[in-house]
């Protein structure tokens, strides 16, 4: 309920604010600004001023660029694995490269991840004005490609759909063309269209509207204003109305429509004019004697914050600052503590950007925090009702826990073509963000080469058959097969693996069986093994006997696979029927695990171990000249 009730602000916010921004539009049209609801107009519009003049260099540079030229992005991301004993030291790497020709309409996205230097994903998608298309190099080594134009019948043909249904589907996309931009004369209608609906809003508004002035002392960022508080105050049961009443006559209006359909080529009108009614529908199940008020605060004839109050629900803050090298916009949303909403909470997103010398730290703060007294007052009611058990204080604390978090992207502009970024994450949810690197770059005004789309390298499915269909999904199963035989460690083959576990699917090999289970073994000991050197550190009692059992090493490998001792440093691992003896080394003074080596034997018994093992460094005298100490497997540690 509080994230509907943090919907509900939002919506409304975006309604009132709307409205009285066209009506001080009309104003700022018709008159200058001497009664206080011209004032109260004047100085709404004031935010979206000081919005338009904050310092977004050298993104808003860049970004406007990008519309027009041709570009190189690339973004990656490296993390260190730090896990003690088991992959230390090794590097986790994505990298993402964009390439990007607006004026053709092409655009080719290349995504890769290593492990320690190992491809365990590559894939790359590309788009053009008609067409876009997916490669997947482990599972096709073609595009798998969809034309954006007939889409209609496509659809209709490939699932079935009903005629009310498939007319409801746009027969074409154009994914470079969604939005163009404003002619002279477009413009002129926008213009005509904003004076005739802010008009329209105040005979709507008629003896309603009442601004009530008044002075009072605020601080914003540590600074204190004698401003002038200029507010107005609804009902929900009058902004709805005024709502219902202006949108239906907007969506009704064909210039609204004509202008729309012109900016927006591949909007679908019908579609949004059938949402506008469930917003209606959802407003007027509002409460609607809820109190809405709507303020500003001006001192020096500078809008200093705007506030959104809804009575028993909560309110809105908001403000802007730009400095010579800084921009700062800061939101702040309080929810109070009703029937629905048991404790009332504070957010606040703090975006800011410093630029100075060609470099610019743009930061985004986002802190939730909790009313404790609402806690306390929760905690005593739940301490006499039957779920006092359930309901502890390590609930509440997870429950309500105050949260902060930050994102910070360091960008240096290096000429008038590039620009190169870091990506710091940390606080709340950016935990495992702790050992990880991010940097991005882009490159304006490049030569790029995209991959065509041929017949040679191109399945366009548009022109399948349901046969076609199905000979595809049996060619993709099968290459996903051989990518888990070849390449087992790819994110393809462990996702085909963990598949065939639960449906019936192509079963994997020997070979592939033996390197699964040699690694599920290597993890559980690994694990075993990292679980002891915590414990010993703080005692010197503890036993790594105690802790290298046979019923811990079976607890950490999966049901399917059995595990019993065949001798002190021996193994003996049964799967599928198929049994295998695996050798482990333990390190006796950093106890963390060496090696170890696994072959499979053919009649499951050690004497059945094949000489033609895969593992030709295994010396098999080795196996002969343990001692076998079923009682006690580790015996040979306890020295240490």
């Amino acid at each position: 309920m509080k994230r509907s009730k943090g919907i509900i602000i939002f919506i409304v916010l975006l309604l009132v604010v709307a409205a009285v921004a066209l009506l001080g539009y009309a104003y700022l049209k018709t008159d200058t600004f001497l009664s206080p609801e011209q004032k109260f107009a004047k100085y709404l519009l004031g935010n979206y001023m000081q919005l338009s003049e904050f310092n977004a260099a050298p993104y808003d540079e860049f970004t406007e660029r990008m519309a027009t030229e041709s570009s190189i992005s690339e973004t990656v991301i490296k993390q260190k694995n730090t896990q003690e004993g088991i992959t230390e030291g090794t590097d986790n790497v994505i990298t993402v490269k964009t390439l990007l020709d607006p004026v053709a309409g092409q655009e080719q996205v290349d995504i890769n991840a290593k492990t320690s230097n190992v491809e365990i994903f590559d894939m790359t998608m590309a788009l053009t004005d008609t067409r876009i298309g997916l490669k997947v190099p482990d599972l096709h080594e073609k595009y798998i490609a969809l034309d954006t134009v007939g889409l209609r019948d496509f659809a209709k043909n490939t699932f079935s759909l009903e005629e009310d249904v498939a007319a409801n589907i746009p027969d074409q996309i154009n994914l470079f063309s969604s939005i163009k931009p404003m002619n002279e004369e477009q413009k002129d209608k926008l213009n005509v269209l904003l004076e005739r609906y802010g008009n329209r809003i105040l005979e709507l508004l008629g003896e309603q509207i009442f601004i009530n002035e008044t002075v009072q002392t605020i601080t914003v960022e540590e600074t204190t204003y004698e401003a002038n508080k200029y507010a107005l105050s609804l009902t929900m049961q009058q902004l709805a109305s005024i709502y219902t009443t202006l949108s239906t006559e907007m969506f009704n209006d064909p210039e609204v429509e004509t202008l729309l359909l012109e900016c927006f080529p591949n909007i679908k009108y019908a579609e949004l004019k059938a949402s506008n009614e469930k917003v209606i529908t959802e407003i007027n199940k509002l409460k609607q004697d809820t109190a809405i008020t709507l303020a500003v605060y001006e001192s020096d004839m500078i809008t200093r914050k705007t506030e959104l109050s809804l009575s028993n629900v909560g309110s809105f803050e908001f403000y802007v600052i730009n400095s010579d090298i800084t921009s700062k916009i800061v939101f702040s949303l309080v929810m109070q503590k009703n029937d629905t909403v048991k404790v009332g909470m504070t957010e606040n997103v703090i975006i800011t950007n410093e630029v100075q010398n060609n470099v610019s730290n743009l930061s985004v703060e986002t802190k939730a925090t909790y009313n404790q007294d609402d806690i306390t007052a929760l905690k005593t009611e739940t301490d006499s009702s039957e779920d006092s058990l359930f309901y502890d204080d390590e609930y509440y604390a997870q429950m309500y826990k105050d949260t902060s978090s930050k994102v910070l992207i360091r960008t240096n502009k290096l000429d008038n073509n590039s620009i190169k970024s870091t990506i710091n994450l940390s606080g709340d949810g950016f935990e495992s963000a702790k050992d990880m690197n991010i940097s991005s770059t882009i490159k304006l005004n490049q030569t790029v080469k995209f991959d065509e789309f041929t017949d040679e390298n191109t399945l366009v499915i548009n022109k399948f058959s349901p046969f076609d269909y199905l000979g595809l999904g049996s060619e993709l199963i099968t290459n996903a097969a051989n990518t888990a035989k070849e390449r087992p460690e790819s994110l393809v083959g462990s996702l085909y693996s963990l598949a065939a576990l639960f449906i019936d699917l192509p079963t994997v090999t020997d070979t592939e069986e033996q390197d699964a289970v040699q690694k599920e073994v290597e993890d559980a000991i690994n694990n075993i093994l990292l679980a002891y050197r915590f414990a010993s550190k703080g005692n010197t009692e503890e036993n790594i006997a105690d802790y290298l059992t046979v019923d811990n090493i079976q607890s950490k490998c999966s049901e399917d696979l059995t595990v019993e001792f065949y001798d002190g440093e021996t193994l003996k691992c049964t799967k599928n029927g198929n049994v295998y003896f695996v050798k482990f080394v333990i390190n006796g003074t950093t106890f963390m695990l060496e090696s170890t080596e696994i072959n499979y034997s053919e009649d499951g018994t050690y004497e059945g171990i094949s000489s033609n093992s895969n593992d030709a460094s295994i010396d098999m005298s080795t196996f002969g000249n343990m001692s076998v100490d079923t009682g006690n497997p580790f015996s040979s540690l306890m020295e240490y």
